[in-house]
């Protein structure tokens, strides 16, 4: 849990998304406040980049070059980005979809990856502490990633593998790894 708390420190990830937080037990965003184990964070994104030719292209095309150049004007179309892009965070009590910068995707990702590795951390943490109202005959710890599906575990790994914290021999074997327990 030290080395998650020096990466969130130092990687100013904290302070990037408004209103959205974690700590060792809890996560936070715009003022609500639930338990970290269990809940999972991915990066989603909607829409596309897009092309269009525009009348000013064609336009300057058409002064500098004539109609050679009215053709060159539309064929440099500019560039639209209309994507949308997501933190969705699927909590034990709330899930939030907490919108991120589209030249922010790669911050997203490595924030992806430290609450995903948090989570993990602290239900490993409260499997390992026995419940006090728990009977004696309970088992004494439930795997974290029980009833996640093989498309869930792998997308998880590959967020990992692009923050950074897996190398590519450990993605490839927990990679294979999952991918035999089908």
């Amino acid at each position: 849990m030290r080395e998650l708390k020096t990466a969130m420190k130092d990687s100013q990830l904290a302070n990037l998304f408004p209103g959205l937080s974690f700590s060792e037990d809890s996560a936070t965003y715009q003022g609500v406040t639930q338990p970290i184990a269990g809940a999972t964070a991915v990066v989603d994104s909607a829409g596309a980049l897009s092309r269009r030719p525009t009348l000013t292209r064609v336009a300057v095309g058409t002064v500098l070059a004539g109609a050679v150049g009215a053709i060159g004007g539309a064929l440099l179309q500019k560039k639209e980005d209309g994507r949308e892009v997501f933190i969705l965070i699927d909590g034990t009590q709330a899930a939030w979809a907490v919108p991120v910068k589209p030249d922010e995707l790669g911050d997203a990702t490595r924030f992806t990856a430290l609450f995903n590795t948090a989570a993990k951390q602290a239900a490993a943490a409260a499997s390992e502490e026995p419940a006090a109202d728990a009977p004696a005959h309970a088992p004494a710890s439930v795997p974290a990633a029980a009833g996640s599906t093989i498309a869930e575990q792998l997308s998880q790994l590959s967020t990992l593998h692009a923050a950074g914290a897996l190398s590519d021999d450990e993605f490839a074997r927990a990679k294979a790894a999952a991918l035999r327990n089908l």
